[in-house]
């Protein structure tokens, strides 16, 4: 997936500066913005891949799907605790 890279580079650098990473000015809009374009991205290959059509790709992603979940819960959506910015069926599976 090529939504992973972008993420992975933020949780490093913000690691390596040893920034709280929901509340910092720079990487708090962008660690959203990475997420975002995550769940999108699994969002649509899950309705590429149905599992009555390929059921083994179908399997997989059912496997990384709570991995997913427990990420995009536990990462605040805004730093004053307020979604109105985002969508609401963007995060929600």
């Amino acid at each position: 997936m090529g939504a992973i890279a972008p993420f992975a580079a933020i949780l490093r650098t913000a690691k390596k500066n040893r920034c709280n990473l929901s509340t910092h000015e720079r990487y708090a809009p962008k660690a959203r913005e990475a997420l975002a374009q995550l769940r999108k991205s699994f969002i649509l290959m899950k309705r590429d891949y149905p599992e009555e059509r390929f059921p083994r790709p179908a399997f997989q992603i059912a496997s990384i799907e709570p991995l997913l979940g427990t990420l995009t819960g536990s990462f605040p959506l805004d730093v004053k605790g307020d979604a109105s910015a985002y969508p609401r069926n963007l995060f929600q599976g």
